[in-house]
């Protein structure tokens, strides 16, 4: 992937090869889809937007929540985000997620 990158990014606009390592090891992970050619990034397309998994304190704070709260977590997950696990969960959804079900300080859940 990264040769194939190189040469494509080998035309007559500027590249940066810190860029193209950066590109290259959010393509290998999946955090986002490399770019196409150096005329569209030089042409100052847009981006696709850089979806963020659930950090490991995020996935943590779900679990503890949903034991605490006796919560079928595999059940919540799948109803209201179609995924079976919490590492599977993007930053924004583990978000809503501990918002949702952790306790208020009456001691019901925030917003089921």
């Amino acid at each position: 992937f990264v040769q194939k990158n190189l040469r494509q990014r080998q035309c007559n606009c500027t590249w940066n090869p810190c860029r193209l390592a950066k590109d290259s090891i959010d393509y290998e992970l999946g955090c986002r889809a490399p770019e196409q050619s150096c005329s569209s990034e030089a042409a100052g397309s847009e981006r696709e937007p850089r979806i963020r998994p659930a950090t490991a304190n995020q996935i943590r704070a779900i679990h503890a929540i949903a034991n605490r709260q006796n919560l079928d977590l595999a059940g919540e997950l799948r109803a209201r985000f179609a995924v079976e696990r919490p590492e599977e969960l993007t930053l924004d959804q583990a978000s809503q997620l501990i918002d949702a079900i952790k306790p208020s300080a009456n001691g019901a859940l925030s917003q089921r």
